[in-house]
């Protein structure tokens, strides 16, 4: 299993997740949006002052220089140490230039980690824990339609979830279906409803639909 409430698995290392406030969420989402498009001047990532709207310089550069650090344990060293998301940090021309910590790097710009990236980013940004909130927040964004179907046990397979566990469609529900979905709607851009689906009207609920927007 490649990751549990706090912590994502990589092939020689796993990172555990440190909980953040909302003005470092905001640092860290300009880090991760200009990492992503490559924006760079002497190949060192930038982000415009001005990007930060009327937060005072000094907090801006304290907070970018307070950093994050990630736990990270590594697996060829049976050991801890701490990583911070980024270095070299340097104010100049009202940018603020930096590179990326080794670590943040081999997450972001490795696509065979696209998926934990997308983890990464969920965990750190929006401080979701809730392993299904995650995996179908990640089905979610691969959908091309707006409006789905899934039976029960695909949606169970979806989650990560065996099939043998919550045969009572309201103990699954209460558990794991309304968590998710009001995790998704309160801490996410997305907006997610749905309703359960029986056989003629019988008790069984052998699916279930979704439908879903996405804030611009």
């Amino acid at each position: 299993m490649f990751m549990n409430k706090n912590k994502i698995e990589f092939d020689k290392f796993a990172i555990e997740f440190p909980r953040i406030n909302e003005t470092l969420s905001l640092i860290l989402e300009n880090i991760f949006s200009v990492i992503k498009k490559d924006i760079k001047q002497n190949n060192l990532y930038f982000i415009p002052l001005s990007d930060f709207g009327d937060m005072p310089f000094d907090e801006v550069l304290m907070l970018f220089k307070k950093n994050i650090q990630l736990s990270i344990f590594d697996k060829v060293d049976n050991s801890w140490y701490l990583s911070n998301v980024i270095n070299d940090i340097n104010i100049k021309e009202n940018k603020i230039f930096f590179r990326p910590s080794s670590i943040l790097y081999e997450i972001l710009l490795k696509t065979q980690n696209r998926d934990k990236f997308f983890y990464t980013e969920c965990m750190l940004l929006k401080q979701i824990r809730f392993k299904p909130t995650l995996l179908f927040l990640y089905f979610l964004e691969k959908q091309e339609n707006n409006i789905f179907t899934l039976d029960v046990s695909e949606l169970k397979k979806v989650l990560e979830i065996e099939t043998h566990k919550y045969k009572n469609f309201n103990a699954f529900n209460v558990s794991v279906i309304a968590r998710m979905i009001k995790e998704i709607n309160e801490k996410t851009e997305y907006n997610v409803s749905y309703y359960a689906n029986n056989k003629n009207n019988g008790k069984k609920i052998f699916s279930v639909s979704f439908e879903f927007s996405k804030l611009v």
